[in-house]
């Protein structure tokens, strides 16, 4: 298990009376400040949303206590088998702190925490963590202007087989899906620069998803993974995606994240704006995009 945070976690619990906040799953804890909303803290591979969405765990760690709000996708022995791997990982001693862990308010286990020890640095070859610093968070307000200039690059267009919006048209569209509360709408952020935004939405009783990058954060992997980590937030499965047949780059990232193309599965929208074939692409895989 790799761990994030290990030092703050430290420096928390030297100091009296404190109080920290947890995400973590199977593979992977983050300590963080108290005052940071668990939706925020989310990393590649270790995401959290209210009402039992995204992959991972919430809690709050305060002194001798360990709280875990309810997960419907997570039993009491999961869960016992992740503490005890944050305690391994972080490793037990004589001059360990013990918390007893509750999980929905309930007692679940018991771990001690061995706060003068450093973890073992973190690999990429069993989890990556925000590569380039890339994050998923509700879009805003204040990103639209910079999606609207993602969405009027002539190449991206071109790509997609989809016009520009005008602004107007473009404010009207970002009106309409950020007062929709069934759709998930997130802005891609690296190394806290809006990089583009990725979506789902229900159509025609099918789940879907799509996305749209910034031409200058090409070529560097964030399409996978913002899609990789999109699908760890919105588990409904199959999941489909539309794409024109010359947008081998988009193909691409959808293969690597569990997309298979339908053969006998044809858009009901008919050719794009440029006359090109759309394929469509489902992922049926649980909760993981690969």
């Amino acid at each position: 298990m790799n761990i994030v945070g290990d030092d703050y976690l430290r420096k928390a619990i030297s100091q009296e009376g404190y109080l920290l906040k947890l995400l973590f799953n199977a593979r992977a804890a983050h300590f963080f400040p108290y005052t940071t909303e668990h939706r925020d803290a989310s990393l590649a591979g270790l995401c959290y949303r209210d009402d039992s969405m995204g992959d991972a765990l919430a809690a709050t760690i305060k002194p001798t206590q360990i709280d875990i709000r309810l997960h419907n996708r997570f039993s009491p022995a999961q869960i016992v088998s992740m503490i005890e791997r944050i305690e391994q990982t972080i490793g037990n001693s004589s001059s360990a702190i013990p918390f007893d862990v509750n999980y929905g308010g309930k007692y679940i286990s018991k771990i001690r925490l061995n706060t003068n020890a450093s973890c073992e640095p973190m690999t990429s070859s069993d989890f990556t963590t925000r590569i380039s610093e890339i994050m998923l968070r509700p879009v805003r307000e204040c990103d639209l202007p910079t999606l609207f200039d993602h969405q009027r690059e002539p190449e991206a267009n071109e790509m997609a087989a989809f016009p520009a919006r005008d602004r107007d048209a473009f404010l009207a569209h970002w009106e309409k899906i950020m007062a929709d509360r069934s759709l998930v709408a997130m802005t891609v952020d690296v190394d806290n620069h809006i990089a583009g935004h990725i979506g789902s939405w229900t159509q025609d009783g099918q789940r879907q998803v799509g996305y749209w990058i910034g031409k200058e954060y090409w070529r560097r992997g964030v399409a996978t993974q913002a899609l990789s980590m999109f699908l760890r937030v919105v588990t409904d499965r199959p999941i489909y995606a539309y794409v024109a047949s010359h947008n081998v780059a988009s193909i691409r990232v959808l293969e690597k994240c569990g997309f298979l193309l339908q053969a006998d599965f044809t858009s009901a929208f008919g050719p794009l704006s440029d006359g090109s074939e759309e394929l469509v692409y489902v992922n049926n895989s649980p909760f993981l995009g690969a």
